[in-house]
């Protein structure tokens, strides 16, 4: 290949570099490393890990766009995706809906934040390539709520004030990111072959898909 581009470039110089399936893969992993904003209310901190509450509207610009689309690659290291008008998401929504029900997250198992860094300022957190590993039913339902509303108005406002519990646990270990997983999604009954979704091999293909 050298010798033919060579040929067909006099003058040039050209490289030839042979790329397997783990080349390939260290190469789509580069990918610029994303910070997102969260604004809180609340901040309990344990060396790498913090307890928060924040408003419904300031977790809602966590996980959505500015289109008001959900950030889906948020959610990857999940092992659910969004289960629809089933049972609890129907709760969840209702609770939502009821302007005389008690504080949001009195009723709420809130979620859970995997990151690689934060840095807060104030009450602030800077976010490196947050992943939602736990909440993700709860995160769907709070962002449909809100499109049900008039931006603005009173029930938006009156929404946006509720607050939500929110576990950030700073770890760039593998292993440990998967105990996470796998324990906070042991809450309810989740089938041991969704737990498969954690295995490297599943994620690669799945974000190769």
């Amino acid at each position: 290949l050298r010798t033919l581009l060579s040929a067909r470039l006099p003058g040039a110089t050209c490289s030839v570099n042979l790329v397997g399936a783990e080349e390939l893969w260290e190469l789509y992993q580069r990918r610029p490393p994303e910070d997102f904003k969260l604004e809180c209310q609340e901040i309990l901190t344990s060396g790498n890990s913090h307890v928060a509450l924040a408003r419904l509207s300031d977790f809602r610009n966590l996980i959505v766009d500015e289109r008001g689309s959900i950030r889906r690659h948020i959610f990857e290291a999940n092992v659910r995706d969004y289960q629809g008008t089933v049972e609890v998401n129907n709760e969840i929504m209702q609770t939502l809906r009821d302007e005389a029900s008690p504080q949001f997250w009195w009723m709420n198992n809130g979620v859970t934040v995997l990151c690689e860094h934060a840095e807060i300022v104030g009450k602030r957190f800077a976010l490196r390539n947050p992943q939602i590993v736990n909440g993700l039913q709860t995160s769907h339902t709070i962002a449909r709520r809100f499109q049900e509303e008039v931006p603005g108005s009173p029930r938006w406002k009156a929404l946006a004030e509720h607050k939500i519990l929110i576990r950030i646990i700073i770890t760039e270990d593998s292993p440990t990111r998967d105990k996470i997983i796998r324990a906070t999604n042991r809450q309810t009954p989740v089938p041991d072959a969704s737990l498969r979704a954690t295995d490297d091999i599943q994620r690669r293909i799945e974000e190769y898909l």
